[in-house]
């Protein structure tokens, strides 16, 4: 993909998590994408429950404040939904056919598909053209999306309460994808690559195929708040002070899991049979500096990543509305930038799966280092250590559930996992999901894709912060890439 910088007019991303808010103010330019604000802060509590926006007019004048004390003016917005019960993202395999078949198939699949009513709901698909797919190939695979209608209005009305003009709706893997692939200057967009967005709820892994999404895994619910409880409750702590265990002394043990401390095996490491690390744009190792393997020097056809899943360019407010809009770009809950004419409803909800709760911003006064400068930090370090392995032997085992199942359909697997999200910032998580899982695994930094031209941070900070702002900076670029 290229950034046509001719699309200059400055975009909010915004991605609301369970735990925190973040935002990114981007424009196009001629040298690339620019980052001229940023904004993140804790979701204010009760405001979001189960994964639903239960007030939105509250939560929307929350969002108005934050991005009015980050100097964010910009008003056309795009943002992002997730969730295990109210979002559905599926690669699904059928007979070639034409659009107009397609989508009268794709109704008859959201029945099948979704755990929820398929009469409220919204929906759209795109077909993927891989370019390594068989000219006289008698089945195609198409992305579907649906979402819970009473989800969508939620997320609408609360960010009309925010001031902000609702361009489209999107989900985390795709996002992620512009963010950590799209705009990278680096060799992944000819790899097959999985992003893993760690949240506070859920994790999301979407493996992509030379830069094209080719399976979306379900949300993983295991996640940050999981690591929270577990402290908890081996150590006997209340929740607030867990969180801060986990950010002050968390860290993965690799010896001790190693060796076996929760009563688990760990795989054996296969990094001898890994690429070679080196620098890149994403500001940390990453394995796509060895030669790839030697292929035919053919053309590969022009292929379209899609830019969201949910259009909205006939979308109207209301549980009944079961529009299906075929959009040649892909699937998009698009409103065209156009004010709505949207009438509140009763609060129900919103679906992010997101991440950890924020660091203070440079300036805000943080709270007091109570457990590292201890004379017991040590023990309660080990203690800490070990109360969170087995949360994280339990993601491993989901995550090789769905790599073997992509493996299985697809006779291949991912040459790199980029990790992002709040808690890929847990100390040694990159390394250990290597050794168990046997690839390669990077900490992303979506941050170094871009030029951020705000002063109100410093480069320290970002770097820090760097993979929370995944999806909000592949949210702000979605119309900015063609």
């Amino acid at each position: 993909m290229s950034l046509n910088s001719k699309k200059g007019t400055p975009v909010v991303g915004i991605d609301i998590g369970s735990q925190a808010i973040k935002v990114v103010e981007a424009k196009a330019t001629r040298t690339g994408v620019q980052v001229s604000a940023l904004a993140i802060a804790p979701t204010p509590e009760g405001m979001i429950e189960n994964g639903v926006i239960t007030d939105p007019a509250g939560l929307g004048a929350h969002i108005k404040k934050l991005l009015n004390e980050n100097g964010i003016k910009a008003r056309q917005c795009v943002s992002a939904v997730s969730g295990q019960s109210s979002v559905v993202l599926r690669v699904i395999e059928v007979p070639k056919m034409t659009r107009d078949e397609m989508a009268e198939t794709m109704k008859w699949e959201v029945e099948r598909q979704v755990p929820f009513s398929p009469t409220e709901v919204v929906m759209d698909f795109q077909p993927l053209d891989k370019p390594d797919q068989a000219p006289d190939a008698q089945n195609m695979e198409v992305l579907l999306a649906v979402a819970q209608q009473d989800m969508i209005d939620r997320h609408v009305e609360t960010l009309m309460a925010a001031g902000l003009k609702l361009t489209a709706i999107d989900v985390v893997p795709l996002a992620a994808g512009r963010a950590l692939i799209d705009l990278a200057d680096t060799e992944a967009k000819e790899h097959i690559v999985a992003i893993l967005d760690i949240g506070d709820v859920n994790a999301d892994m979407g493996i992509f195929e030379k830069g094209l999404l080719a399976f979306p895994s379900p949300p993983m619910a295991v996640a940050g708040v999981n690591i929270t409880r577990a402290i908890s409750e081996d150590l006997g702590e209340d929740l607030n002070q867990s969180e801060r265990l986990k950010k002050e002394l968390g860290k993965v043990d690799l010896s001790r899991i190693a060796a076996g401390a929760t009563g688990m095996e760990a795989a054996e490491p296969a990094q001898d049979e890994a690429p070679d690390f080196g620098a890149t744009a994403y500001g940390t190792p990453t394995p796509f500096d060895t030669p790839a393997p030697a292929a035919p020097e053919e053309e590969s056809p022009a292929q379209e990543t899609p830019a969201s899943p949910f259009d909205l360019s006939d979308w109207t407010p209301g549980p009944a509305s079961k529009q299906f809009t075929d959009t040649v770009d892909g699937p998009v809950f698009d409103l065209g930038g156009e004010e709505s004419a949207f009438e509140p409803v009763a609060p129900t909800f919103d679906l992010s799966d997101e991440n950890e709760a924020p660091t203070p911003a440079p300036g805000a006064q943080a709270e007091p280092e109570d457990f590292a400068g201890t004379a017991d930090a040590g023990d309660l370090r080990t203690r800490v250590g070990d109360a969170i392995a087995p949360v994280l032997l339990d993601l491993v085992s989901q995550l090789r559930l769905s790599l073997d199942y992509y493996r299985t359909r697809y006779q291949n697997q991912p040459e790199a996992i980029l990790l992002s999200g709040g808690t890929a910032r847990l100390p040694n998580l990159d390394k250990f999901l290597a050794n168990e899982l046997g690839i390669p695994v990077v900490v992303a930094d979506p941050i170094g894709n871009v030029t951020v031209t705000s002063q109100r941070y410093s480069a320290q900070y970002l770097s820090e912060l760097s993979p929370l702002f995944t999806v909000s900076i592949g949210l702000a670029v979605r119309d900015m890439l063609s």
